[in-house]
């Protein structure tokens, strides 16, 4: 049964009802030493919610204290932080309970094959499939950003082997961290890239999200964080270089808890050079410069964010894929036009980023008029969002003049592309796992 979270309870600063089901003291008997965990996801939704931040297991800790927890430097919140708090926490473990229910329904009822935004992606994947072309290596290029005292500058970093780039990074200052996502292939593959090293620190996080619930080969009632850390584990990696974090389920909580974890490091001593981003090819790119935005380490030293730079370009050539692509393209322009998510400095991305962007997006617009002229009048407004999306366009960016229009053209473009990925990314099984 899943234990449900009541949004009644936003004035009070604890969840004294948690400790009442036969999960939660089988947790107060893990916490003190006397029983294993079973990591399932409803026993992380309630470890979440309980008092208990961490767990030690087997002489080392395998969770990190949660966003809420007491940390080292802790200070006297007001009441008004206390409730934020509170209610920030309380939706997490409501998107937790609604993602191991949405699990559940899928395993029984399996998603829909078919579908209106489904027949739409299935019906154009050619002006997709032209559109994504090349792209990745785009997306998958190596990204090098310096964050100092919160300020990020880019660096070059040029394309090198596998044996060189783990010759300079298997440190022990230096961290990998494995966002979740559903594509057990490429956590594969970077067990398989980095089953020979000694140092390096792992970090897998995410209890789940949008296209990572029990559907595919990750079904297997774990959170990401710890299935990944299974997946290392048999390719060889010693379990004590990684830290799970199971409680994040979107990419702001990956990098407030993966600080969190880092902080506890710098605090027992243990320096920082380079924290190494990865997620899915296509998602590493936006996912580097969230990171670089988002993670607030307690050091006064500049420290290297990078993209995990290597991933076999021949497997991502399906229709979402191709998807994954275009999407990341104008989630990543969405993100830099309306959010506060990336860093705002137009001069840390890329010429190479915003051409392809440009590229990818009037390549589809095209096609999808010429040799689909039906649907192009039916999606007359997001053909004519993607055509304002323009050179002229990138320079107001640059030169901070966006436009509302501007800023709702893009938006437009996101929300079409994500219509189509969405309920496409449920139906996904990449089999090569």
């Amino acid at each position: 049964m899943i234990p449900s979270i009541s949004s009644t309870s936003i004035n009070q600063t604890s969840q004294s009802d948690a400790g009442s089901t036969a999960i939660s003291q089988n947790l107060e008997k893990v916490c003190q030493g006397k029983a294993s965990l079973e990591l399932s996801k409803e026993n992380r939704q309630v470890e979440f919610s309980t008092s208990k931040g961490f767990i030690k297991l087997a002489g080392y800790f395998d969770t990190v204290p949660r966003s809420y927890s007491p940390n080292h430097n802790a200070q006297i919140l007001s009441s008004d932080q206390i409730k934020a708090n509170t209610r920030n926490n309380l939706n997490t473990a409501q998107t937790m309970h609604n993602l191991i229910k949405e699990g559940y329904e899928l395993a029984e009822q399996k998603p829909p094959v078919t579908s209106p935004p489904i027949e739409l992606a299935t019906r154009i994947q050619s002006c997709l499939s032209e559109a994504a072309n090349c792209r990745l290596s785009i997306l998958a290029s190596p990204v090098g950003l310096t964050v100092e005292k919160g300020n990020v500058t880019s660096n070059n970093l040029s394309t090198i082997g596998m044996s060189d780039w783990l010759q300079g990074h298997d440190r022990p200052d230096c961290y990998i961290v494995l966002n979740g996502n559903n594509d057990e292939t490429y956590v594969s593959f970077i067990a398989d890239k980095l089953a020979d090293s000694k140092h390096i620190n792992f970090i897998t996080s995410g209890f789940g999200g949008h296209g990572t619930t029990d559907r595919h080969a990750i079904a297997t009632n774990k959170t990401e964080g710890d299935r990944f850390k299974q997946l290392l584990m048999e390719k060889g990696v010693d379990p004590k270089r990684i830290t799970v974090d199971p409680f994040s389920t979107n990419s702001g909580q990956n990098a407030v808890n993966v600080a969190d974890i880092i902080n506890r490091d710098i605090q027992d001593g243990k320096p920082l050079s380079t924290v190494i981003v990865s997620g899915t090819p296509a998602a590493v790119f936006r996912q580097t410069y969230t990171y670089a935005q988002q993670l607030k380490v307690n050091t006064e030293s500049p420290f290297q964010i990078e993209s995990f730079p290597f991933c076999d370009e021949a497997k991502y050539t399906t229709l979402a894929d191709n998807l994954a692509i275009i999407r990341e393209f104008s989630t990543t322009l969405n993100y830099l036009f309306n959010t506060p998510y990336l860093p705002s400095d137009a001069g840390v991305y890329p010429d190479a980023f915003f051409s392809s962007a440009l590229e990818c997006l009037a390549t589809f617009a095209d096609k999808l008029t010429a040799d689909h002229p039906k649907d192009a009048v039916e999606q007359a407004s997001v053909v004519s969002a993607i055509r304002m999306i323009d050179q002229q366009m990138i320079e107001r960016f640059k030169s901070a003049q966006l436009t509302p229009q501007d800023k709702m053209a893009v938006r437009t473009v996101d929300d079409f592309f994500r219509s189509l990925f969405n309920p496409l990314e449920l139906t996904f099984n990449r089999s090569t796992v």
